[in-house]
């Protein structure tokens, strides 16, 4: 678990300077999620629908990211990232050095069956992606590096657009999806508090 994880972020600025973060790395997990929760058909349905679409923006994102251009706007975008971070936090390099660290000893435990060892570096990974995530979003405060999110994620869906004309409504249908699974989980909590 904990080594998937680390390699689908190859970095943990990874996701986030492909300005889609939320959006492409929740879907299928939403739907994953939140799949025993409810026995209603019809969000049982949208969860479906919610993978599917997820899935498919992600291939599609994948295969923009195969462009050259794309590319390098976003390997110089994670540089600005990451350096933002540290000049809020100047512990990030640390962490992240730590994780990657983890991730080599998360597999050495898991060849040697240490079930206790296993856990420990689970819950110091999580801490330490938590708080690198938290001083990632201080970053995206910013206002040029949000300028330059938005600069190239409009690039990124334009490049997916070329790739398949129907990406936009794709990505429109996948945050409808998730607001509106999203709004049912709340109106659950809520009911289960009265």
């Amino acid at each position: 678990m904990l080594s998937s994880r680390a390699a689908k972020l190859g970095t943990p600025l990874r996701l986030a300077a492909a300005g889609l973060a939320l959006l492409l790395a929740t879907a299928p997990a939403a739907a994953q999620g939140s799949g025993g929760a409810s026995s209603d058909a019809s969000t049982r349905q949208m969860q479906q629908e919610l993978q599917q679409v997820g899935q498919k923006v992600i291939q599609l994102r994948q295969q923009a990211l195969q462009d050259s251009a794309i590319q390098s706007e976003q390997d110089k975008l994670q540089v600005e990232i990451q350096t933002k971070m540290v000049s809020i936090d100047s512990a990030t390099t640390q962490r992240l050095d730590r994780i990657k660290a983890i991730t080599q000893e998360f597999q050495q435990a898991q060849q040697s069956q240490d079930t206790a060892k296993i856990q420990s570096l689970m819950a110091e990974y999580q801490q330490l992606t938590q708080k690198n995530q938290a001083v990632e979003m201080q970053a995206m405060q910013d206002s040029e590096l949000a300028a330059e999110l938005d600069s190239f994620r409009t690039n990124l869906i334009q490049r997916m657009n070329a790739i398949d004309p129907k990406a936009d409504s794709l990505i429109s249908r996948l945050q409808a999806l998730q607001a509106e699974l999203q709004g049912q989980a709340q109106d659950t909590s809520e009911s289960g508090r009265r």
